[in-house]
C-alpha cells in the first residue's frame, strides 16, 4: 500500500465522526428538548400556538381545539403566512413526533426562535385531556 492510501485509511474514521457530528447539529441533535403532551399542557393553557403538521385527512379526523393546521410538506411555503410572529412560542405535533421534529427544524431555519416539537402526537394529546375537534 502507498503512504497516501494508508493516510486516507487513518483519516476515514475522523472524517465519518465529523460528518456525524455536523449532521446531528443540523438535525437538532440530542440536546433539543422533546416534551410530552403532559409537559406542554401549561403552554396550551397560556395560549401558545399549537401547530398540527399532519395531513389534511388526519386533521379532518380530529385535531386539538384552536390548533393551526400546517402540513409538514407545506411548512417552507406557508409558515410565514400562517405563523407571522417568529418570536412567539410554537408547539408542533403530528401522529408520532417524527413530522413535528422535521417541521420544527424547517421553522428554525426560517428564523423562528421558540419552536418545540413534542414527542408522541395527537392521540397522546387527546389522552392527556386536551380539548379536541372531531
Amino acid at each position: 500500500m502507498t503512504p497516501y492510501f494508508n493516510l486516507r485509511l487513518r483519516l476515514l474514521p475522523a472524517a465519518l465522526l465529523g460528518t456525524a457530528i455536523i449532521f446531528a447539529a443540523a438535525c437538532g441533535g440530542a440536546d433539543t428538548p422533546r416534551p410530552s403532551a403532559a409537559q406542554v399542557h401549561a403552554a396550551y393553557d397560556r395560549g401558545t400556538v399549537f401547530v398540527d403538521v399532519r395531513t389534511d385527512a388526519e386533521w379532518s379526523a380530529g385535531h386539538v381545539k384552536n390548533a393551526v393546521h400546517l402540513p409538514v410538506d407545506q411548512v417552507d411555503a406557508r409558515a410565514t403566512s400562517v405563523l407571522p410572529a417568529k418570536d412567539k412560542p410554537v408547539v408542533l405535533y403530528c401522529g408520532t413526533g417524527r413530522r413535528a421534529q422535521s417541521a420544527a427544524e424547517s421553522l428554525r431555519q426560517l428564523g423562528y426562535t421558540d419552536v418545540t416539537a413534542m414527542t408522541g402526537g395527537y392521540a397522546d394529546l387527546k389522552a392527556a385531556g386536551y380539548p379536541v375537534v372531531e
